[in-house]
């Protein structure tokens, strides 16, 4: 049902009460409802410049009609019933109105009629314009356009037809009633629902979220050592280590913010540079350690006996930014959006290294820092209008660093970094705290790959910088390179190293539309 809220009345006030039966004919009363849509009060007025002169119409006094509504019903929402109870008791002839959405780039004004003797829509007209101001048409073309389903509406408060010269007989056929998508929140909200409060239709142009999230690690990796460093005989075929790890539980606690600005979509006409924005994430964990089995006390470096564990401060932080570019296809905030990335991040595991000093040789893990160029798609679809709604992405990540402690520890011809991270969030709008606040849910897998080759570097230099072969890092196992005598690496870790990451995040935003 269309809400009534009556207009200004251009000739005088229409009587309290109905007319009796047979009473003398005068301009036929037209109530012109407000208008929905974009630049709906303009376009409103522009009609009613075009019916406010014509001498067979006169527009009601919007007050007392209004006022009689809600003695009648206590609602200006009313049935076609009502709708005709009410045109007999003011003399209504006609309830006229429209609404403009923009369809293929031009925008359409639907302008219906209904007839007050039978409270239903008998015909409409329909305007497309470039732009909201050429609808000024209204003002020279209003009667035209609607002369013919006006002809076919009646005031219930007069026994005979309105003018002598139209057939007594001539039934009148009303048109079916267009029936609006069921997804149209114009018309299947009530005027008390929420989601009136703020526009449907326009895009987030400035999104801010606080994240709070855990995020579990977990590594796997395989190293060919040296037997004569295992308490073997130099020669022997190379062992085989482990050197995995796996987060506790759900790992460690993270806390961030994320960022998403369109400036285009700040405009009033966002559909022209609303698509391109950019994007700014980080986070960092609180309170993380990592731990490992101890060398004994006063034992020499890389020692391979276990005495007790060594507990290092670790800290993960993680830093996305880039730009992004979207598109939405339908005219609903909650219409599915398609969108693309380009971006540069930096990803970091990192702890003391001087405390690797002491933890056992097989053991040994570097701090990672990988630094990476990611390309993305994504996709965010409403479920339920306002109240559920869905964003996925996936993200391919080009290696171009690694740290230099990585390096170090574990081969200094590193080379072929690269990963991928898979997201989701479901998402629930809450506008009965404030319009534009929304909390969020979402789990995200990422991982890198990393193949490193190449031998160990220096754990420990002296003061002119050198190195002793003792004091390198594990050494990986070599062997002679052909007659050149040059020794290759023949160790080390000979598969790629997966490092993998799961994280579940808590979100709490705000998007500005």
């Amino acid at each position: 049902m269309l809400t009534l809220l009556l207009v200004p009345c251009v000739q005088p006030a229409a009587p309290a009460h109905a007319q009796p039966t047979g009473a003398a004919a005068g301009p036929d009363h037209i109530v012109v409802e407000p208008f929905r849509g974009i630049a709906a009060a303009a376009t409103r007025n522009h009609l009613l410049v075009g019916l406010g002169e014509h001498p067979l119409f006169s527009l009601l006094d919007a007050d007392a009609a209004r006022a009689r509504a809600r003695e009648l019903f206590r609602s200006t929402n009313l049935s076609n019933e009502q709708y005709v109870q009410l045109a007999r008791d003011l003399d209504i002839r006609a309830f006229i109105s429209g609404r403009i959405a923009r369809r293929s780039g031009r925008y359409v004004l639907t302008v219906e009629v209904r007839s007050g003797a039978t409270g239903e829509v008998v015909g409409e007209a329909t305007w497309r314009v470039a732009r909201p101001s050429g609808l000024s048409v209204l003002e020279t073309e209003a009667y035209a356009q609607l002369g013919e389903p006006l002809d076919l509406t009646a005031s219930p408060a007069r026994a005979g037809p309105r003018d002598e010269e139209l057939p007594p007989d001539v039934p009148v056929v009303p048109e079916p009633v267009e029936v609006p998508p069921p997804l149209d929140p114009d018309v299947i909200a009530s005027p008390d629902d929420r989601r009136r409060s703020y526009e449907m239709r326009r895009m987030d142009a400035f999104r801010m979220e606080v994240l709070v999230s855990t995020l579990r690690r977990n590594l796997d990796a395989t190293a060919e050592v040296d037997p004569a460093l295992r308490g073997g005989n130099a020669g022997d075929a190379p062992i085989l280590e482990p050197r995995g790890f796996s987060s506790r539980g759900l790992g460690g606690l993270e806390l961030g913010l994320r960022f998403e600005l369109y400036p285009g979509a700040l405009l009033p006409d966002q559909d022209r540079l609303g698509f391109f924005g950019f994007y700014f994430s980080y986070r960092s964990s609180v309170g993380l350690s990592t731990t490992f089995d101890a060398c004994p006390f006063g034992s020499e470096a890389r020692c391979t006996d276990e005495d007790g564990v060594v507990t290092l401060s670790s800290r993960t932080s993680d830093l996305d930014m880039g730009i992004r570019l979207r598109h939405r296809f339908g005219r609903w905030r909650h219409s599915p959006t398609l969108m693309a990335d380009i971006g540069y991040g930096i990803f970091s595991f990192a702890f003391d290294t001087d405390g690797l000093q002491r933890v056992r040789a097989d053991q040994i893990l570097p701090p990672m820092r990988y630094r990476q160029l990611h390309l993305g798609t994504g996709l965010e679809v409403g479920i339920v209008p306002v109240y559920l709604s869905f964003v996925g992405r996936f993200h391919y990540r080009l290696g171009t660093q690694i740290g230099k402690d990585a390096l170090a520890i574990w081969g200094q011809e590193t080379y072929n970094i690269r990963g991928v991270r898979i997201s989701g969030e479901l998402r629930t709008e809450m506008p009965y705290v404030a319009p534009g606040m929304y909390v969020g849910l979402g789990a995200e897998f990422f991982r890198f790959q990393t193949v490193f080759r190449g031998q160990t570097a220096c754990a420990a230099p002296d003061a002119s910088g050198g190195c002793a072969p003792d004091a390198l890092w594990e050494p990986w196992p070599t062997l002679p390179d052909g007659s050149s005598g040059a020794r290759r690496v023949s160790g080390g870790l000979r598969d790629a190293v997966q490092d993998s990451y799961f994280r579940i995040t808590l979100t709490l935003g705000y998007a500005f539309r």
